[in-house]
């Protein structure tokens, strides 16, 4: 849902300029050089003296100075546990200051949904299993019947008994050709 979702927007520095925690906003992903700290300090750009870093580094070489869209998974300072971050730059920011937008979600919420389609496809592969496995069973009494049979009738032509020794033919597969030659035998 939306109140797990997090948007938010880094400079070409790495400094969060749009995010909606205010106390993490203008701080850096990572730590910043001294001599950047030192410019940006100068040019007053964010009206601090001090940029505080989030110590999430794996999320800035991610994200800072992207060409491209993408998607990484690293460990939240802010939440304090494992999120995924798809982020994509802005077009017409500029070289000099490439925005990226970012937007993070724990890895719990986003397993969440994917945990459920994982669930629902092992009910549906149980199900169809079950179906086939109904259907191999009716096609193997099928296959085992008249050959049971069969074995009755040569177990009472063993003892003399000819009436029972006479199958009823009730297919007209290998089986059931089977059973006619076994009729005609006990005819002759």
């Amino acid at each position: 849902t939306s109140a797990e979702l997090s948007s938010f927007l880094i400079d070409g520095d790495g400094v969060l300029i749009g995010h909606p925690d205010p106390k993490a906003l203008y701080s850096s992903l990572a730590p910043l050089p001294p001599a950047r700290l030192a410019e940006i300090r100068a040019d007053q750009r964010f009206r601090r003296d001090q940029i505080r870093s989030l110590d999430m580094p794996d999320l800035a070489a991610a994200m800072v100075g992207a060409n491209a869209q993408g998607h990484i998974s690293y460990r939240s300072t802010l939440s304090g546990a494992e999120e995924i971050a798809g982020f994509a730059p802005v077009r017409g920011s500029g070289d000099s200051s490439r925005w990226v937008v970012g937007v993070s979600e724990s890895r719990e919420v986003f397993e969440a949904s994917l945990n459920a389609l994982f669930r629902r496809l092992l009910w549906s592969v149980g199900l169809v299993g079950l179906l086939f496995f109904g259907l191999a069973l009716l096609l193997a009494r099928r296959i085992v019947r008249p050959i049971q049979a069969l074995t009755r009738a040569v177990d009472a032509l063993k003892t003399g008994d000819y009436a029972k020794a006479t199958v009823n033919v009730e297919s007209r597969d290998e089986v059931g050709q089977l059973t006619r030659t076994f009729n005609v035998l006990i005819d002759v």
